[in-house]
This record gives structure tokens, C-alpha cells and sequence, in this order.
């Protein structure tokens, strides 16, 4: 991998779960993300389907 350039984790998923499975998931992933030692190595994108 080329320095300078941050590996992208994106989570795409359509047709399930509603608000309230979005909001726990996203809860969840911040959770733990911030429970890391130091910043992550990698940028991270969640897209949840349109409610």
C-alpha cells in the first residue's frame, strides 16, 4: 500500500432493518472504535439503507 493513502472499511447493506437497528449498529461500531488503543490505520464509512 502506497504511503500517504488511508485504507477505506466501508459497510454497505440495503433492504434491512430499520431506525432502530441503524442507531444500535452505529452505537455499537463508535463503541468499539473508540475503545481502540490510539486512532484506527483506516477511515471508516457506514451506509445504512434509506428509512
Amino acid at each position: 500500500m502506497s504511503q500517504g493513502r488511508t485504507p477505506l472499511i466501508a459497510g454497505n447493506w440495503k433492504m434491512n432493518g430499520g431506525l432502530d437497528e441503524v442507531d444500535s449498529l452505529a452505537g455499537e461500531l463508535a463503541r468499539r472504535m473508540t475503545a481502540l488503543d490510539g486512532p484506527p490505520a483506516f477511515d471508516m464509512a457506514l451506509c445504512p439503507p434509506f428509512p
